[in-house]
């Protein structure tokens, strides 16, 4: 299906007219297998992609910078700036994925 951009800055939905294609499935080896071949697919081909946040992915800060570029930065200095430095705050709102991520990254 066919959706507009969003506005949010890491928004998945994030080119002016973005295709979504749908490949839900079983957790499993095979189903893990078959996303990482897609994704590597389209990056082999330089086709521009984002993933969904709360489906399957692979995600790391290096493949989030190539999906988002400086947004991925504007995103963790805005985390930044939100906690003004509160460490306390900032390990209160943050967990595994946004480490595995590289998302939680403090400036």
């Amino acid at each position: 299906r066919f959706i507009k951009k969003s506005k949010a800055t890491l928004g998945f939905t994030r080119f002016d007219y973005t295709c979504i294609i749908e490949l839900d499935g079983v957790f499993s080896k095979k189903t893990n297998n078959f996303y990482r071949a897609v994704w590597k697919k389209l990056e082999a081909e330089q086709i521009p992609f984002t993933c969904h946040w709360g489906k399957m992915n692979d995600l790391n800060f290096d493949r989030i910078k190539m999906m988002y570029g400086a947004d991925a930065d504007k995103w963790v200095a805005a985390r930044n700036k939100l906690f003004a430095g509160d460490a306390a705050a900032m390990k209160v709102f943050t967990n595994p994925i946004l480490q595995q991520w590289g998302l939680d990254k403090v400036l």
